[in-house]
């Protein structure tokens, strides 16, 4: 078989389920991450039937960056609505980066009982400082001593921690966003955690080849730096003075869909990854631009295949042995849940004032965000590739164990826990 016939059949497949998770109300199988992953580790070339060979994997290469870049689009769309609930957005952003603080000491540490990093070769240079110019410092990181390999492991494990299921919300509460407090909370932490993990993405991986691609590009390290900052600012604004002022649907959708490819080269060029450059963009547009709500209405659509897409992919890519490298998705798993769940709850209430019940339990899910950053990790840092995927798509496995009926019973708890008022009986006239 062909890969433009296989690929003709995963576009075919995705969009068709999509299709059926917008059109009724399914149940949560449906919606389960497990059950691609499945699919794409039975695609595959080593637990499954080869259609989706390591050759033809390289070939979509090209469509991956541009539905990770897609993702990071339509999660940069909602930054504006995101910030006009500053409490829990701050809440959030509190929450994820305890999450990513904590995932990357603990992975930190265990990770060299379970992979012996000396034996991994990758081509990276010592990060020592980054400079404009010969005079200007912008950052300096004296890591002599560290293992760089564990050190990104570590880091870009964290990142992706950081990251909270935004699907599984819509789906398996069946209940609507703003149909109560716990809803509309839930319905900000969710994204500003993907936001969250998406910029430590960006900022972990320029610093991880500032030198290397500087040096491909022949420019300064830290023009380079400044470049990969702005590269999705420019593009965000490179739309806005394409379309002008034209109202017309199709043609924003055309210069929307123009900006992602455009920026996702742009991040492959660069060496960091698609999902960063086009978050950047779709920030840019989202604070700029007046044609962001169309934009949001119209590529919202698309949320659905590209989460079945990734995350078959992401399996095909996968190669799960077992040993002892199964002990990283359950310390991940488990950091990620003690944390959440400690933590979530106490941060909203000394920020908003608001107590809500368990509400960390319901922020365990991953899914689209959590395998785009795995699978930019990956082809970052090749020879960490499985480690990344085992952590992350492991993971997701124990996830769909307990997070999503977590998620529906901190809804109904929340939403039933109404003050009982003493009813006052007054006196009938005599």
């Amino acid at each position: 078989m062909t890969s433009t016939t296989i690929l003709t059949l995963l576009l075919v497949f995705s969009f068709a389920i999509g299709r059926f998770l917008r059109r009724f109300d399914t149940p949560h199988f449906v919606f389960s991450g497990m059950i691609y992953l499945v699919f794409g580790l039975l695609l595959g070339s080593t637990l499954g039937f080869g259609l989706l060979t390591e050759e033809i994997l390289y070939k979509l290469e090209p469509m991956t960056d541009l539905l990770t870049g897609i993702a990071g689009f339509l999660l940069g769309l909602r930054v504006r609505v995101l910030m006009q609930n500053k409490r829990s957005f701050l809440s959030g952003t509190l929450t994820a980066t305890a999450s990513f603080v904590f995932t990357a000491i603990a992975l930190f540490f265990l990770a060299p009982f379970v992979v012996n990093f000396a034996d991994i070769t990758l081509n990276l240079s010592p990060l020592k400082g980054i400079a404009i110019g010969d005079n200007v410092v912008l950052a300096f990181l004296n890591l002599s001593e560290v293992n760089r390999h564990q050190l990104w492991f570590a880091l870009g494990a964290g990142a992706t921690a950081c990251s909270i299921s935004l699907l599984s919300l819509g789906t398996v509460s069946k209940f609507n966003k703003n149909s109560s407090e716990i809803t509309r909370v839930l319905s900000i932490i969710a994204p500003t955690g993907q936001l969250v993990a998406v910029s430590f993405l960006g900022v972990f991986l320029a610093l991880a080849r500032a030198d290397t691609s500087s040096s491909t590009l022949q420019i300064s390290m830290g023009t380079w730096f400044v470049v990969v900052l702005l590269s999705g600012l420019l593009c965000g604004l490179l739309f806005s003075l394409f379309i002008g002022r034209q109202s017309d649907e199709k043609r924003i959708l055309l210069a929307a869909l123009g900006a992602i490819i455009f920026a996702a080269g742009l991040g492959t060029l660069l060496n960091v990854s698609a999902l960063f450059v086009c978050f950047i963009t779709g920030l840019t547009i989202s604070v700029f631009s007046s044609y962001a709500p169309i934009l949001k209405e119209s590529l919202i659509r698309l949320e659905e295949p590209v989460f079945v897409l990734l995350l078959v992919i992401g399996g095909a890519f996968w190669k799960p042995a077992l040993n002892s490298g199964w002990l990283l998705p359950v310390a991940y798993f488990a950091v990620r849940a003690v944390v959440f769940s400690g933590l979530a709850q106490v941060i909203h209430k000394q920020i908003t004032n608001r107590q809500l019940t368990r509400l960390g339990q319901g922020l365990l899910g991953q899914d689209l965000i959590a395998v785009a950053v795995a699978l930019s990790l990956s082809k970052q840092f090749p020879t960490l590739a499985q480690l990344f995927l085992t952590t992350v798509l492991g993971s997701i496995f124990f996830n769909d164990i307990v997070a999503n009926s977590l998620l529906k019973k901190v809804i109904l708890d929340n939403e039933q826990a109404i003050e009982a008022e003493p009813i006052i009986i007054e006196d009938e006239p005599s």
